[in-house]
């Protein structure tokens, strides 16, 4: 991991990983990690869930994604409180998954740090030896989804998620999905 990475990500709390095809609104990962630290250790992460708009010509397999996301939808509305994660926006502590990493206050393994290039990218692993749940172990292994292993995870240890009531992010669905 090298000394110079490490004291780079030690300045940060966490680690935020969203679907490439995600649109965001001003201000909504702040508001996200705002509200993780106001719940400090009353849950272990966080994530949103996809509001599925599908396109006025959308054929039946996109109609099958709306239904396959309308119960995460259901299971939010009750309580902020769950053991559900979608993996299109999952907010983990970095500590817990590298060892390194601020602790105070609280479909790509790779943390581009604020401001810095591509190449600058540090590659997530469990050999990083602070992988506290062993999510990252299971991605290595070859876990089947990223969403599925962290619930897994989740449950597995007992440790909560949190997804506040305003983390229900718009996904246009297209006419042909396959």
């Amino acid at each position: 991991f090298g000394d110079r990475n490490q004291k780079r990500l030690r300045k940060f709390k966490v680690c935020l990983f969203l679907d490439d095809d995600i649109r965001l609104a001003s201000g909504f990962v702040q508001a996200l990690v705002d509200r993780k630290e106001e719940d400090g250790e009353n849950s272990f992460m966080s994530t949103a869930y996809p509001f599925d708009l599908p396109d006025k010509h959308a054929n039946i397999l996109t109609y099958a994604v709306l239904v396959f996301h309308l119960p995460l939808i259901i299971g939010i509305s009750f309580q902020e409180h769950s053991f559900f994660v979608w993996g299109g926006c999952m907010l983990l502590p970095l500590a817990d998954l590298t060892g390194h990493g601020s602790t105070n206050n609280t479909a790509n393994n790779l943390v581009k740090l604020n401001g810095e290039s591509d190449s600058d990218k540090i590659k997530l692993t469990s050999s990083n030896n602070g992988d506290k749940y062993g999510i990252l172990d299971a991605w290595e292994s070859g876990g089947y989804s990223d969403d599925l292993i962290v619930a897994g995870k989740c449950s597995q240890h007992k440790l909560p998620v949190l997804c506040p009531s305003f983390a229900v992010l718009p996904q246009r669905l297209g006419s042909s999905v396959t």
